[in-house]
């Protein structure tokens, strides 16, 4: 049972530790979605505010990709 109450503890240490470097590591504007305790939650929210979406931006991602050129010291390989 000791065993067990030092696990959580050490568990909810290393999540706090991690929430704060999260924190440490965005800009002011993130901050707002950065609510839960739990790091993993809050990286799915940051994933899920930042990712593309929307048939424009699609289309603008699709352009840069195909106009993509390879540069003189890039092999080909």
């Amino acid at each position: 049972e000791e065993y067990e109450k030092k696990k959580v503890k050490r568990l909810v240490q290393k999540m706090n530790e991690a929430r704060g470097e999260m924190i440490m590591q965005v800009k002011d504007g993130q901050l707002s979605h950065m609510w839960s305790h739990n790091p993993m939650e809050i990286w799915e929210m940051l994933a899920k505010v930042h990712k593309v979406h929307g048939f424009a931006m699609q289309l603008i991602m699709k352009r840069k990709f195909l106009m993509l050129k390879k540069k003189p010291p890039q092999s080909m390989q």
